[in-house]
């Protein structure tokens, strides 16, 4: 306890000391004048504050601490409710984004496989109509040299 109020009071004179500003020190240094905080007025200061603050040390009694517990309790049943009901929100709004990504998808696989799709159908179709032509001229080419040689 003793070590908390220690560091306070040193906080405290640090905060003190920065609170002159810039300019002033460089008016008492180019005077030759001493700051008006000394080493003495610190150290009397430090002393005077240690002196107020002993008294503040005390223990806690079993009740003070049940009462600590009881709002420490209270506060955590707040805050994950306060969780709890921010993460079903934060779930809701990634389903319905997620909801819109997959439609977003969807039009896109469409946009983009419709025409791939109609392209392989033609692919084959020509093909087949490719197989069928060649049949076609094999069989012209047959007529051809029968009729050549049975004229």
């Amino acid at each position: 306890m003793l070590m908390h109020q220690k560091n306070k009071l040193d906080f405290y004179l640090k905060q003190l000391y920065n609170l002159r500003s810039l300019s002033e020190r460089k008016n008492h240094e180019q005077a030759g004048q001493k700051g008006p905080l000394t080493m003495k007025t610190i150290l009397l200061f430090s002393i005077l504050l240690s002196a107020i603050t002993l008294p503040a040390t005390g223990e806690l009694t079993v009740e003070d601490i049940e009462k600590i517990d009881a709002k420490i309790q209270a506060s955590e049943t707040r805050i994950r409710e306060d969780f709890g009901e921010k993460i079903q929100a934060v779930d809701k709004h990634m389903n319905s984004n997620f909801s819109w990504i997959k439609f977003f998808l969807t039009i896109i696989a469409a946009i983009v496989g419709i025409p791939q799709i109609s392209v392989v159908w033609r692919s084959r179709k020509d093909q087949a109509h490719e197989q069928e032509i060649e049949e076609l001229r094999n069989e012209v080419e047959i007529l051809k040299q029968q009729q050549v040689v049975n004229p």
